[in-house]
């Protein structure tokens, strides 16, 4: 919305200075654009391009600072509202167990045996990986270049950036989640994220009421603390937020792009 005002503004700045041979083009941070008034032939407002298609997958550009879009559907779904798969943090491949024991990134059946992405002794082989490489990305491995799972901060930015909206039936369909809408576009589309709950070992859990969706990012908050758990969003009726969980756990995956 705020480009739309930019060009509204820069229409009525070209009528109030018709008279005058050069029209100044203004923009924050950047050297001023100048147009000989007699060679401006029109003057049209493009709307922002908001949602497309990009290896088969659909974008919708929520009007963020830092402009990264978001997929309308969950990894494995058809649907915004389908559940789509569900993957241990930095794993590839669905499974039927989702405990220790079953993790590719650990030697055992505890907690303490990372041998990937550890930033700490105490909790296994020390690399100080702290961001999921692209070849353990899901997202990149299911859909494709420019396709990745979002960072951190890109969750908290949606969080903070747009307008969150709980629902026990989306468009109809039965299924609870959060309607996310743009703060700086109008008759913008939407995103939704499904309530699809999670799987703890066997056992999928909060279907319904809860929704988990990781980001790329490993939980870490010193050197000497922590490195089994990673960041996700966390969406119920109480609100959304960001928040860190085993890495061994079985949540849904949504997609951002440049």
């Amino acid at each position: 919305m705020k480009k739309v005002f930019l060009v509204i503004s820069i229409v009525f700045i070209a009528i109030s200075f018709l008279a005058q041979d050069v029209f100044y083009l203004y923009k924050k941070n950047s050297p001023a654009t100048y147009f000989e008034i007699s060679k401006v032939d029109s003057i049209s407002l493009v709307p922002p391009k908001t949602t497309a298609i990009k290896n088969g997958h659909q974008w919708v550009d929520l009007g963020l600072p830092s402009g990264v879009k978001w997929a309308t559907c969950n990894v494995g779904a058809d649907s915004p509202e389908g559940y789509g798969n569900y993957f241990s943090w930095g794993e590839i491949s669905t499974k039927y167990n989702y405990n220790w024991s079953y993790y590719k990134w650990n030697n055992g059946s505890s907690s303490t045996d990372m041998t990937k992405y550890c930033a700490s002794n105490n909790y296994g082989t020390k690399d100080d990986k702290k961001t999921l490489e692209l070849s353990d990305d899901v997202v990149r491995s299911e859909w494709g270049s420019n396709w990745r799972m979002p960072t951190s901060k890109e969750i908290k930015e949606l969080c903070t950036e747009c307008i969150w909206t709980w629902t026990s039936n989306y468009n109809g369909t039965g299924v609870a989640g959060m309607i996310v809408s743009s703060k700086n576009y109008y008759n913008t589309p939407h995103i939704f994220f499904p309530a699809a709950g999670y799987i703890d070992g066997t056992t999928k859990k909060e279907v319904g009421s809860v929704g988990k969706y990781w980001s790329s990012s490993l939980y870490f908050y010193s050197s000497s603390y922590s490195s089994n758990s990673a960041i996700n969003l966390k969406i119920s009726s109480g609100g959304e937020n960001t928040n860190d969980e085993e890495r061994r756990l079985g949540f849904t995956i949504r997609g951002v792009c440049p």
